[in-house]
């Protein structure tokens, strides 16, 4: 009987080193990414944060308005930089010194476009 209680608890000991070790390769430490952004109001923060929220990989994204930064915690196996990049650009918003194009642009509420008071 002791026997098969030590073969138990080594065999159970194996399986969470396994698990452990096949965790940590599958899931590598999260990227953290920082990007200064044309958010100017609660819209645009929602906006920016419910669209990172939609990228596949994006872990965490929050936006600061009066800093106008945006922070990504994103998972590097699932999504890149470009990526993130490409989605902000696409929903109307500056990356870093990025424009985006004019019909992406124009499609922002008034309240999201530069110089347009918005009160929210």
């Amino acid at each position: 009987m002791n026997n098969v209680l030590k073969s138990f608890l080594l065999s159970f000991i194996l399986i969470g080193v396994f698990s452990v070790f096949t965790n940590a390769a599958a899931n590598p430490k999260a990227k953290k990414l920082v990007f200064k952004s044309s958010t100017i109001c609660k819209t645009c923060k929602s906006t920016i944060e419910e669209t990172l929220k939609s990228v596949e990989g994006v872990l965490v994204s929050l936006v600061n308005l009066s800093s106008k930064k945006v922070s990504v915690k994103y998972d590097p196996l699932k999504t890149d930089e470009a990526k993130i990049k490409a989605v902000i650009l696409k929903a109307g918003y500056a990356f870093n010194e990025t424009q985006p194009a004019a019909e992406d642009f124009a499609k922002l509420p008034t309240c999201c476009k530069k110089d347009v008071s918005c009160g929210h």
